[in-house]
């Protein structure tokens, strides 16, 4: 999480977002909300592709952020803002979740975080626009 996130989607197309100077320095920003915010872009990725009507699985390495994804809320604040996001846009779309733990050696999306490409993989041929609550933190790279 040093470097920044990355986001797997189906057959190996990826996307990533490289941390700002200082991100760690706001209140409630941490890797939990780092691992949320993917969360929040996989939704977000989902709407811009025009899926609707549908349900995904979503991995994560993040017991925590998935437990709070399931209950809806979360003791950290900007954990909470994912939460709401993602909940308005998937309600726009009729889009449901579920979610699945994967170990962190063997999550895909882990040396996309770190910088580093996956062989094999190509870039999501749309962009995902960045939320204004999250342009502070991050910006895409590719």
């Amino acid at each position: 999480m040093d470097w920044g996130i990355g986001l797997v989607w189906q057959n190996l197309q990826v996307l990533a977002w490289r941390w700002l100077p200082g991100w760690q320095h706001a209140l409630g920003c941490d890797i939990g909300w780092g691992k949320a915010i993917v969360i929040e872009l996989a939704i977000l990725c989902a709407n811009t592709l025009g899926l609707q009507d549908t349900h995904l699985l979503i991995h994560s390495d993040n017991k925590g952020i998935i437990g709070a994804f399931r209950r809806g809320r979360s003791c950290n604040f900007m954990v909470n803002q994912c939460i709401q996001h993602t909940n308005i846009v998937s309600m726009s779309c009729n889009l449901s979740f579920s979610y699945e733990y994967v170990q962190s050696e063997v999550n895909l999306a882990n040396p996309i975080s770190c910088g580093v490409g996956v062989l094999g993989s190509s870039p999501i041929p749309v962009g995902i626009p960045l939320p204004g609550t999250l342009s502070p933190f991050l910006t895409h790279v590719g």
